[in-house]
């Protein structure tokens, strides 16, 4: 493993396990899910608010328990900034991003036990929620964010756990802890079978015209990036493992992949060249670390890494492209 950070990182201790991140759209604030681990029978979850110019927590959020790490704690923001939801047990929580406060709480439907994965839709009017039954099925809840209120929902024959949304919002990419997972029309709420030659739990990043997805998912060496018309993988970019999260610059340029440390001396944070596919400059590396979530400032020049080890979020320099 790394004895020393690569230089130029800066860390901003929080409270308890960090999980997954978002950013406002102005940049100004970083919201932090994380999980008490204390009691991982009702953990309890909270939102750190980062004044992203300083590089400080301003203020922590309480949402309550059950609260468990990676069953929950997504975050989406609403594009105007006004309101955060958090996916937890039994419940997303809607934060006021003005206030600070919890404004609204969606408890999921009976027999649904955690709200997983959440997206937004990029006109903000609708909220894609995962929730998990625990028997192998699932449903993604759609909510109005204007009332905070489910007002339909898809039903999924499996327990499903992250969800992404193409940039056009007219599809969903739902993954599966143990198959490749959906992809739902969300005008006719059709479901096609993703066939992707991979399995399990995924994280995706789609690029800016809809066409590719970068995937990776945990205990595997690769990330693949997937032509989403065909279903078929273009090429898979040799990584290492235990991928935490992928996303991509919002110049399109770069991909950024987040996966665990203490194995070796391959970086924390590695990136891929969109126009190439290949990897190529600035890795990441600090001690020991476990990386989970992570978010890309909306100017693009600075990744933040969830490390549930360190209880951390770690600031990753973005160059300028050359």
């Amino acid at each position: 493993m790394p004895s020393e950070d690569t230089p130029g990182l800066s860390k901003i201790s929080v409270e308890w396990e960090p999980w997954q991140i978002a950013f406002s759209p102005d940049g100004q604030r970083a919201y932090v899910a994380m999980c008490d681990p204390a009691s991982e029978a009702a953990s309890k979850g909270r939102v750190s608010v980062i004044d992203a110019e300083v590089n400080s927590v301003v203020t922590d959020i309480d949402i309550g328990g059950p609260f468990f790490g990676i069953l929950g704690g997504d975050l989406a923001i609403t594009p105007e900034g006004r309101y955060l939801y958090v996916t937890g047990a039994h419940k997303v929580t809607v934060v006021n991003t003005t206030t600070n406060q919890v404004s609204a709480v969606i408890p999921t439907p009976d027999g649904f036990f955690s709200a997983t994965g959440v997206a937004m839709a990029p006109d903000g009017n609708r909220a894609f929620v995962l929730a998990q039954r625990g028997d192998q099925a699932g449903a993604m809840l759609i909510v109005d964010t204007s009332t905070h209120s489910i007002i339909d929902q898809v039903t999924l024959s499996f327990d499903p756990f992250g969800v992404e949304i193409s940039p056009a919002g007219d599809r969903v990419y739902v993954s599966h802890s143990s198959d490749a997972g959906v992809m739902i029309d969300l005008e006719t709420k059709e479901k096609k079978w993703l066939s992707f030659p991979f399995e399990g739990a995924f994280w995706m990043a789609v690029t800016l015209d809809g066409e590719r997805a970068y995937v990776g998912r945990d205990h595997n060496d690769n990330v693949f990036v997937c032509n989403l018309s065909t279903d078929t993988v273009k090429t898979a970019v040799p990584t290492m493992r235990n991928i935490g999260d992928v996303v991509i610059t919002p110049d399109g340029r770069r991909v950024y992949v987040a996966q665990g440390g203490g194995h070796g001396d391959e970086p924390n944070v590695m990136v891929i060249d969109t126009s190439t596919d290949e990897l190529t400059c600035c890795p990441a590396s600090w001690f020991n670390a476990q990386p989970r979530g992570m978010a890309i400032t909306p100017d693009g020049r600075h990744a933040y890494v969830a490390d549930s080890r360190h209880r951390e979020v770690v600031i990753v320099p973005i160059p300028e492209p050359s």
